[in-house]
């Protein structure tokens, strides 16, 4: 993980205040999609899990399942803001950069 990772606390008036710098060495940044047996995700899936989980991951934690980590790719990009589009459109486009 290449980010310094903040922790943070909210204040009574809105404003964000750093509380911690976490431990990067342990932590990893994870992709999605995400790779499970069949019968894995749908008793992740079966059940509300006991907590909010953000990804299949987090389901099949949340349900007692190993979660072991796999090497993965930054072109295995998730499009979720405007940036991220330009990024993978910028990928698809040929060597030399033409375009319309």
């Amino acid at each position: 993980m290449a980010d310094t990772i903040k922790q943070v606390r909210t204040g009574p008036t809105g404003v964000e205040t750093v509380v911690a710098t976490l431990d990067r060495s342990t932590l990893r940044s994870v992709q999605t999609p995400q790779g499970f047996l069949r019968e894995t995700l749908e008793r992740a899936h079966a059940a509300p899990p006991p907590a909010p989980a953000t990804d299949d991951c987090g389901m099949v934690e949340a349900h007692g399942g190993r979660v072991t980590v796999v090497e993965g790719s930054p072109r295995a990009l998730k499009i979720t803001t405007p940036h991220d589009l330009e990024v993978a459109a910028g990928w698809l486009r040929p060597a030399g950069g033409a375009h319309d």
